[in-house]
């Protein structure tokens, strides 16, 4: 059985799978930024699920670099243990998450 959930009215989903839980390109708070601001911001106008409803989960998977699919802000707030994501984005992921030893 398959568990499917929307997270926002844009592309954020819960899915649940053989056990295997999994956040999809989460952004619960704030703005979407594409490069500038006066190029593009986009924002929530129906709210997103709160942080304290989201289910436990044991993946984010992240489909594409933009904020509305890889929002650092909501990923920091998480604090996933496990990112999939584009190798593209291995730097930043890196950069924001892993802490010096």
């Amino acid at each position: 059985m398959i568990y499917f959930q929307r997270l926002n009215m844009d592309n954020s989903f819960f899915i649940e799978m053989s056990g295997w839980k999994i956040l999809i390109d989460p952004w619960l708070e704030g703005t979407e930024v594409d490069y500038f601001e006066w190029f593009n911001m986009q924002w929530h106008r129906t709210p997103p699920l709160p942080y304290s409803d989201i289910p436990d989960f044991d993946t984010v998977l992240i489909t594409q670099k933009y904020p509305d699919h890889f929002h650092i802000k909501t990923l920091k707030k998480l604090a996933p243990k496990h990112i999939i994501g584009p190798k593209s984005l291995e730097n930043k992921l890196k950069t924001c998450f892993l802490q010096p030893k």
